[in-house]
């Protein structure tokens, strides 16, 4: 019960459920280690237990990993059954799949003929029919890339083996579109932890990003930027095919996961700022998203097809088509005013010149600037979250789905609820709470309310895949997952400095908002109204027009989120914060949320060697701030639970 887990932290904290298996793990290494007559056993058992895809199937990868970990040389005595471990892998689902090859990756190093082995297997199932073993080829390349960040690149041959893997990682561009997120996620991650694969990251995304732009950027003349309204600078109809499916029935496909695209360019031009000297693969691309930004900032909902005259319904194939591409176009915004609100510099930049691009990549703003130049938004991101909400309000009005003349409806991809990165909505929110004079009215009220429910949203997902994790025995967080909860950390320290403010709202974003019921006090109260000057009742923003019916309909559906006042949201979305940091085994990442900004621990520890706070030392620090900022807020709500 006393073991050490995640960070320093007794076993004791976790569930009866997720302790036993764990027991159970320290039992079969201690007996692997102490008694070499029955180690061919646990390697039988761990081999057909993997192999049965049963319930408990991550706590035996669990296993093999601690096996990896804590008993490496005896472990290659069974080279033969790794072997035949590495062959099972094509035959399981890529959720169990890619844990069980980062579990067996560091054996690699030491045993070149297990990376030839586990090499010709992976480029065997690339070409496979079935899709998993394709999706687990390209976790298993990601991986190898991934594992040769720390090799010596002159003395072993690493820099032709990680050409060798990009070589095979290319190929993957011809995929299919679920295998092709999964293929931008790991490049990013590449691209942020071996600086020298960035421009062979780089041109890749450039490669495969100039597929779908309308025209290229260096052959638009000057004098079209003179328009008023352009077309779309992005072929979103090319990330889309319509056909057939094998029952008969007629379905739209997405090809091109052309939102994952963009966010993964975003994330890579956001990582190199800072850098001196922005290298030619990373202009070109800055230059690229610039033109989609400005082709986007001169569309309209006519120009891109989706005036109120076009229908938007399942009822035909050419119907459900310009559905579907409505839908892209929807991610693909949120995507842009992303990169708008994380890469300033490359916007001012636009995409104009090769010189402005690099003078603004030098000179990259940081929040202080941009708050004091853009009051909270760049006038890009403004445009495009106007755009981006006229294409909602078309997508609300599009007809559910119906059969016609017999048929079935026609299916269209499930694009899913992307919202906005962790690190847009803290960068937003830092702006906020940075400069008290920024006044959020008006398109700009609408987006920070956005951004609140994006927060939300994110810290619920890192919460829900915490608790799976530990469900499945994996203590253990992976460098991606602590890099969220530092971001929820800093979101929710944000979220916390700004319930004064949205206490202090006006109008329908006072703590009463439109429900009349404040969520600190419990009680009904009265908004206090606008300044005199605003729109009376009636016509398109008062009761009588499209937008008071909307609002209406919202109240009578209980819409919570879209009639729920800046400070619900706010509360709302620090909740889902704490929720979030409070699901790891250690209260590391709660500390660090609440611990005073200016207290030095609650940096992330440097990478020279220093000590990292311990869970105690952080919440010891944070216990003031506990006392002074959550707990008072916390009894202050009607329904608390004593």
């Amino acid at each position: 019960d006393s073991a050490p887990a995640d960070g320093g932290v007794p076993t004791h904290r976790l569930p009866a459920a997720t302790r036993l298996p764990l027991l159970g793990q320290q039992m079969m290494v201690e007996v692997f280690a102490l008694h070499a007559m029955v180690r061919a056993e646990v390697m039988d058992a761990l081999c057909s237990r993997i192999l049965s895809r049963g319930d408990a199937v991550h706590h035996w990868v669990a296993l093999l990993q601690e096996l990896v970990v804590q008993q490496p040389t005896l472990l290659l005595d069974h080279a033969p059954k790794l072997k035949q471990l590495l062959e099972y892998v094509l035959h399981l689902p890529p959720a169990v799949a890619s844990p069980m090859l980062r579990s067996l990756l560091p054996l690699q190093r030491q045993r070149p003929e297990l990376k030839d082995a586990l090499v010709l297997l992976l480029r065997k199932a690339m070409f496979h029919r079935e899709e998993e073993l394709r999706l687990t080829a390209v976790h298993g390349f990601l991986l190898l890339l991934h594992g040769t960040a720390d090799a010596d690149r002159a003395a072993d041959g690493a820099l032709q083996f990680q050409l060798e893997l990009l070589g095979f990682i290319r190929r993957s561009f011809s995929q299919q579109a679920s295998i092709r997120s999964v293929l931008y996620g790991g490049l990013v991650a590449a691209f942020e932890q071996q600086p020298p694969l960035r421009d062979l990251v780089a041109e890749l995304l450039a490669s495969q990003l100039r597929t779908y732009l309308a025209s290229d950027p260096a052959d638009a003349p000057p004098d079209e930027l003179d328009g008023a309204e352009a077309e779309a600078p992005l072929d979103l109809r090319a990330c889309l095919h319509a056909t057939t499916s094998a029952a008969g029935d007629d379905v739209v496909v997405m090809l091109e996961p052309l939102p994952d695209l963009i966010r993964a360019v975003t994330r890579c031009a956001h990582a190199s700022d800072g850098t001196a000297a922005p290298s030619g693969a990373m202009r070109t691309l800055g230059g690229m998203v610039g033109q989609m930004v400005a082709g986007f900032c001169r569309c309209s909902l006519r120009s891109l097809g989706l005036s109120d005259k076009v229908e938007l319904s399942q009822a035909s194939a050419h119907s459900a088509m310009t559905l579907a591409t409505a839908g892209m176009l929807e991610r693909v915004l949120e995507a842009l005013i992303e990169w708008t609100v994380l890469c300033p510099a490359h916007v001012s930049a636009g995409g104009a010149t090769q010189e402005g691009e690099e003078a603004a990549a030098v000179t990259s703003p940081g929040p202080s600037q941009l708050t004091a130049s853009s009051k909270l938004l760049p006038e890009s991101a403004r445009v495009l979250y106007k755009l981006l909400v006229d294409v909602q309000a078309r997508l609300k009005e599009g007809r559910p789905a119906t059969k016609a003349k017999g048929r079935k409806a026609v299916s269209i991809p499930k694009f899913g609820a992307y919202g906005l990165s962790l690190a847009a909505c803290e960068a937003v929110l830092g702006s906020i709470a940075s400069d008290q004079a920024v006044q959020s009215s008006g398109r700009a009220s609408h987006f920070v309310r956005h951004v609140l429910r994006a927060c939300e949203a994110q810290a619920r997902r890192i919460a829900a895949d915490a608790a799976a994790a530990i469900r499945a025995g994996q203590l253990q967080l992976s460098e991606a997952h602590l890099r969220d909860l530092r971001s929820v950390a800093s979101i929710g320290k944000l979220l916390l400095a700004l319930v004064p403010r949205a206490e202090a709202q006006t109008g329908k974003e006072a703590p009463s908002g439109r429900l009349g019921n404040n969520p600190l006090t419990g009680e009904k109260e009265v908004a206090t109204p606008k300044a005199s000057g605003s729109k009376a009742a009636g016509g398109k923003s008062g009761g009588g027009g499209k937008s008071g019916g909307g609002k209406a309909a919202a109240a009578k559906s209980g819409d919570r989120t879209a009639m729920a006042s800046r400070l619900q949201l706010v509360l709302d979305a620090a909740g889902a914060c704490v929720s979030a940091l409070t699901g790891s085994p250690s209260l590391l990442p709660l500390g660090m949320m609440l611990m005073p900004t200016a207290t030095p621990a609650a940096a992330s520890p440097a990478a020279g060697g220093s000590q990292a706070p311990t869970s105690v030392d952080v919440l010891a620090l944070a216990e003031g701030h506990l006392l002074r900022e959550l707990l008072p807020l916390a009894e202050r709500l009607p329904h608390a639970d004593p």
